[in-house]
C-alpha cells in the first residue's frame, strides 16, 4: 500500500480574495504488468480555504501542496507505525510553476511574496519523504482527483462524476 496525494488549488474563487485548496489522499497499487489501476476510494479528502491572501495562482498551488504535504506526513507516520513502510510519497500537482519551485529548477525574482514556510517543501523532498511532480490535470489515464473539490461546477457535472468519488 503506497500513499498517493493529488493536490490542487483555485486562485481567488471565494469571497474576500480567498483561495481554496484540496487534497485527495488514496492508496495505489500498480501490478507490474498493468499500466493503470482502477481508482481506489479516497483515504481522506481535504478541502479548505487559505487563511492568508496569496498573490498568484502559483503561490496558491504551492500553498495547497504545503498543506497536503503536512497532512500527508502525518499519514506516512501512521502507516509506518501500522507496519506499512512508505517509499517517497508521490504528490501530484497540475501547476508547472509550483512543481518547478519545489524541485528547485527555477529562480525566483520576487521572493518576498512567498512565505518562508514553503521552503519546507524543498526540505521534505530532499529528505525523500515526498516526490512532488507535475502531471496534466485532465489526463485521461490518471486525472488530478483534487481538481473537482476546488472548482464551482454545474449540477450536470456533479452527476456525471459522482460515481468516481462516491462508493456504493
Amino acid at each position: 500500500m503506497q500513499l498517493n496525494i493529488d493536490s490542487n488549488a483555485s486562485y481567488l474563487v471565494e469571497h474576500k480574495a480567498r483561495s481554496r485548496v484540496a487534497g485527495f489522499f488514496y492508496f495505489k497499487y500498480t501490478p507490474r504488468n498493468q499500466l493503470q489501476t482502477p481508482l481506489n476510494h479516497p483515504l481522506l479528502v481535504e478541502c479548505k480555504l487559505l487563511r492568508h491572501v496569496v498573490t498568484s495562482a502559483a503561490e496558491a498551488e504551492v500553498s495547497g501542496i504545503f498543506h497536503n504535504a503536512q497532512v500527508g506526513l502525518m499519514l506516512r507516520r501512521l502507516l509506518w507505525h501500522l507496519g506499512h513502510p512508505q517509499f517517497p510519497t508521490p504528490l501530484k500537482t497540475d501547476n508547472t510553476t509550483a512543481a518547478h519551485f519545489t524541485a528547485n529548477t527555477i529562480n525566483q525574482r520576487r521572493s518576498k511574496t512567498w512565505n518562508m514556510r514553503f521552503y519546507w517543501l524543498k526540505n521534505q523532498e530532499a529528505k525523500r519523504n515526498f516526490n512532488i511532480f507535475w502531471k496534466r490535470g485532465d489526463d485521461a489515464w490518471d486525472p488530478n482527483h483534487a481538481d473537482y473539490f476546488t472548482k464551482h461546477h454545474t449540477t450536470a457535472h456533479h452527476r456525471s462524476v459522482r460515481q468516481r468519488y462516491v462508493a456504493d
